[in-house]
């Protein structure tokens, strides 16, 4: 196997296991739903909506749009997150159907 090609593929797997470890939190993952569900909202919604404490949300939030997958903009004193990468919802939508498999022994 050619040296440059494996080269080329442990970076894409690294920047796969990056993407993977920033969705890897169940609140994050809930927010990303949200979003899908509701389109952009503000941080002051997304804590309601998912009783979270805004300090932990708004880390959340930086987090994901530091790894491209929520945007932000900014409208008067507040500021709207939505989802930005649309291949991150299909990642989850695949996990929720491996999970429901093993739940129901891998048929």
């Amino acid at each position: 196997m050619d040296v440059a090609i494996v080269e080329k593929e442990a970076e894409l797997f690294n920047k796969m296991a990056e993407l993977l470890k920033v969705m890897a939190n169940p609140n994050r993952i809930a927010i990303v739903r949200l979003l899908s569900q509701k389109g952009s909202l503000c941080v002051s919604q997304i804590c309601r909506d998912l009783n979270m404490k805004q300090a932990t949300v708004s880390i959340y939030l930086s987090r994901m749009s530091r790894a491209g997958i929520l945007k932000c903009q900014r409208q008067g004193k507040e500021v709207f997150y939505f989802v930005c990468e649309e291949g991150i919802l299909k990642i989850l939508q695949c996990l929720s159907s491996c999970v429901n498999c093993v739940d129901r022994g891998g048929d």
